[in-house]
């Protein structure tokens, strides 16, 4: 869900979110994301948003500012690896 909100993409979902569920929350908290419950809603939604710049630019940007909130996982993931990494390439140049 954070990729397209960094695209600026309007996000909708499907009520399984199981995989991803704080960030779904999140965004739901935000109204951020619109969230559908079968194919009828879902091609009501697509077609209000394609209907309506103004919702679709909202939920774009709100998914945005929260996404940016919450930074890059993977960065974080490195940030926090980083020093580990440091020290296994200083033991592997002493041995080499």
């Amino acid at each position: 869900m954070l990729e397209p909100a960094r695209l600026h993409c309007a996000i909708v979902t499907g009520p399984h979110t199981h995989n991803f569920q704080a960030i779904a929350a999140g965004l739901k908290s935000r109204n951020a994301i619109l969230e559908i419950k079968d194919a009828n809603s879902l091609a009501s939604k697509i077609h209000a948003l394609l209907l309506n710049q103004t919702i679709r630019e909202s939920l774009a940007e709100t998914a945005f500012k929260f996404a940016e909130e919450h930074g890059s996982i993977a960065q974080k993931t490195l940030d926090v690896l980083a020093p580990a990494i440091e020290t296994i390439q200083k033991a592997n140049h002493a041995h080499a």
